[in-house]
């Protein structure tokens, strides 16, 4: 007779495995004290060494962090940053050509800056705005204007009011980031490309305000593949 073999799994596993579940189903939520080493010790009747390693895992995963004294707490930023990370990591392990990437981006934030002009909220309107605004400073270098950029971007994302937008968004602009600075770098002409990106992102803003969703969109979309396919040439490129 034939019979699978049987797995025997590591008492840590099974410890971390019962505390994300209660995580994920929101028995613990962001910010909360887990319980201490050592009443998970006695509420699991293991090793404190087991615990530990179990927290350790669930550390790794992003799912709690360290708290004060003996005790961790549920980070929900850390876990939405772990995910992001993991999306990235497939991205990249599929060797997924950046065109395609850039294609999919496109896909996201016409769908995001759509749902933004319905809704136009204005806490994150206002950091779109704000962000707008500092990228006015033309001593800004590559390197800080994409920092601006990807406040910008962000805050749109975060104006649709869908976590599941704003978070893929996150993971592939993450996934694509070094390109992009790489593209900013090697600009002919610094200044005059900026000076493009600041005209786009205020008509993109502008029509995003004025609820006027499919004008926004077509502006995301012609903003990120211009950027991405023409704002270079060989390096160089006189105009824009």
């Amino acid at each position: 007779m034939d019979f699978d073999s049987i797995i025997r799994m590591p008492v840590s596993l099974q410890v971390a495995g019962q505390l994300r579940d209660r995580i994920l189903a929101g028995e613990f939520v962001a910010g909360q004290a887990l319980p201490t080493e050592r009443e998970l010790t006695q509420a699991f009747g293991v090793s404190r060494t087991s615990v530990r390693e179990a927290l350790r895992a669930l550390e790794a995963q992003g799912f709690v962090a360290s708290g004060p004294a003996s005790s961790r707490t549920v980070v929900a930023p850390g876990l939405s940053a772990a995910l992001r990370e993991a999306v990235g990591n497939l991205l990249r392990l599929q060797q997924i050509p950046v065109d395609d990437l850039v294609e999919f981006r496109c896909v996201i934030e016409r769908a995001t800056v759509g749902r933004a002009a319905e809704l136009r909220p204005q806490d994150a309107l206002a950091e779109a705005h704000a962000a707008v605004n500092a990228m006015q400073d033309r001593r800004l270098g590559p390197e800080a204007f994409e920092k601006l950029d990807l406040r910008f971007h962000v805050a749109l994302a975060a104006a649709s009011g869908n976590q599941a937008l704003h978070l893929v968004f996150l993971a592939v602009r993450d996934a694509i980031e070094l390109y992009l600075l790489d593209r900013m770098r090697r600009h002919g002409n610094l200044q005059v490309g900026l000076d493009r990106l600041r005209r786009e992102h205020a008509e993109i803003l502008e029509a995003v305000g004025a609820g006027e969703g499919e004008r926004a969109a077509e502006l995301m979309a012609a903003h990120i593949r211009g950027f991405a396919h023409s704002w270079v040439s060989d390096g160089v490129q006189a105009e824009c």
